[in-house]
């Protein structure tokens, strides 16, 4: 089977709306055939979310032409958030109790207006249940979860990113995981082109083996080529890693992961003196503030034919 076959394959494991007769197309474009360009943005000082910030506090370059950017609407922007965890051989036992007491806890910290989906994968990803606002569905997914098969991290999550339509609300996926691929058909940079594409912020809470006492059989790590992707993928998207190297740590990094995400300040605005059709390179700075800022590090334009 050619990755291009593969691809759709892996797609149509996790049917919505942006998958069907067009599985083998091109994933969706960020910002695409529309005039208005959205730049979620985090903003951090000593680690924890800067809040209290206006647009008045950015200054964003496209293509390096200044841009006029849009009032900031934080609170009125509702989540669109999609667990995605590992549930190969890895996890299987106490790490798997872990696993799921962590996502239980990220559910219970969504408001009445975000969304939650969820996506388990091993040698191959299964969406479990599609983003609602009723999590019930989804709670009683986790719980039934069972650790089986090899892994497939970068078929994972080319399927997050690339199965879904931009629209209004703020899209994220956070991904658990050892950060071993051993089946995945992708390549890395395949799944980093979709990243480029898509409107999702992917966050990663990688679970790192404890170092073996001394005596006992040492546990698989990933590889370096493994720890790469994971880190250029989350940087595409503007999104960032979290590591763990302790089962009970789990809970506490979902929680600061939904804390980050809801802090992100969305930066808009429509595009001026930079018509052109294709890679964006985009610049976020502050200015009458310090703190440390992660966005996106461009976008994909198409514009309208007529």
């Amino acid at each position: 089977m050619n990755r291009r076959a593969t691809a759709a394959a892996i797609l149509l494991a996790i049917p919505c709306r942006a998958v069907g007769s067009h599985a083998t197309q091109a994933p969706p474009v960020f910002s695409a055939e529309v005039e208005l360009v959205r730049v979620e943005v985090s903003v951090t000082k000593d680690g924890a979310p800067l809040p209290g910030l206006s647009a008045a506090n950015f200054v964003v370059r496209d293509t390096g032409v200044r841009q006029a950017l849009n009032p900031i609407l934080l609170e009125q922007v509702p989540l669109d958030v999609v667990l995605a965890l590992d549930v190969s051989m890895s996890v299987h036992g106490p790490r798997l109790e872990s696993l799921r007491d962590a996502a239980q806890a990220f559910l219970e910290g969504l408001t009445a207006e975000d969304r939650a989906g969820l996506v388990a994968f091993s040698h191959q990803a299964r969406r479990l249940q599609p983003l609602a606002a009723d999590t019930a569905l989804v709670r009683d997914s986790i719980r039934e979860l069972q650790a089986q098969g090899s892994t497939s991290l970068r078929d994972a999550v080319f399927a997050l990113l690339g199965s879904r339509e931009p629209d209004e609300r703020r899209a994220a996926a956070v991904v658990l995981t050892d950060g071993i691929d051993t089946t995945s058909w992708l390549r890395a940079q395949d799944v980093l082109e979709t990243a480029k594409r898509s409107d999702v912020v992917l966050y990663v809470v990688l679970a790192r083996p404890e170092e073996p006492r001394r005596g006992a059989s040492s546990l698989a790590s990933p590889t370096q080529r493994d720890l790469d992707f994971v880190r250029e993928v989350s940087r595409a998207t503007g999104g960032r890693i979290w590591e763990v190297r302790r089962d009970q740590d789990l809970k506490a990094s979902f929680l600061e992961v939904l804390r980050h995400i809801r802090s992100r300040y969305l930066l808009t605005y429509n595009p001026a003196g930079v018509d052109r059709d294709g890679w964006h390179a985009l610049d976020v700075r502050l200015v009458g503030a310090r703190g440390d800022v992660l966005a996106r590090p461009g976008y994909y334009r198409a514009l309208r034919r007529r």
